[in-house]
């Protein structure tokens, strides 16, 4: 894959952030896990400029 090949793909960006949320009571999962796997997400905000 190309850098060319991404940009012909994408149809925008948009800055964001992210709420992580956990349900897990002690969890003992590493941050860059969280991170990594995306499956705490809880929000995602998106900044329309």
């Amino acid at each position: 894959m190309t850098a060319a090949d991404v940009l012909a793909a994408t149809e925008g960006v948009m800055p964001c952030f992210e709420i992580v949320e956990s349900r897990i009571r002690d969890c003992t999962i590493k941050v860059q896990d969280i991170l990594a796997d995306n499956a705490f997400c809880g929000l995602q905000v998106l900044i329309d400029s």
